[in-house]
């Protein structure tokens, strides 16, 4: 609403340096743990295993890039995984770095586009995360 717009200050903050990061979380005694950014810090103290998404990303990029479609029974326990972390927007962002990394270009403009899509009409009707990343899995598929 305007009303509550014109009383709203914006700021913005430039992204933090690997040092500042460092000295933030030195407080926190983390001399033998290193992150790679202040979200994945976050991200696995809040219980997150950013090990295990990267894996599940990976397993469902190969499986596009090659067209070799999952057992059910493994894509239920991959989907269950994904549940129990409720790390569905992670496994995205993970999913487009693992694609990124084995597929051509322009095939993988097309996935990123069905993947935007997806994201951004499961956010617009706020469908369920499990049936949006089943169905968008299948698109995939059928594009690979």
């Amino acid at each position: 609403m305007q009303t509550i717009l014109s009383r709203v200050r914006r700021y913005t903050f430039p992204p933090l340096s690997e040092e500042a990061v460092a000295q933030f979380l030195q407080r926190f005694y983390l001399h033998d743990v290193h992150y790679d950014s202040l979200e994945s810090f976050f991200l696995e103290q809040g219980g997150m295993n950013l090990k295990r998404v990267g894996e599940i990303a990976d397993t469902l990029a190969n499986a596009i890039h090659t067209g070799r479609y999952l057992a059910s029974g493994d894509f239920a326990g991959l989907l269950k995984d994904i549940d129990d972390m409720q790390g569905y927007e992670q496994v995205l962002k993970q999913l487009l770095v693992s694609l990124g990394r084995i597929t051509e270009p322009k095939k993988m403009q097309k996935l990123s586009s069905l993947l935007n899509a997806a994201y951004n009409n499961a956010q617009l009707y706020n469908q369920n995360s499990r049936l949006m990343l089943e169905s968008l899995y299948f698109r995939m598929m059928e594009e690979a």
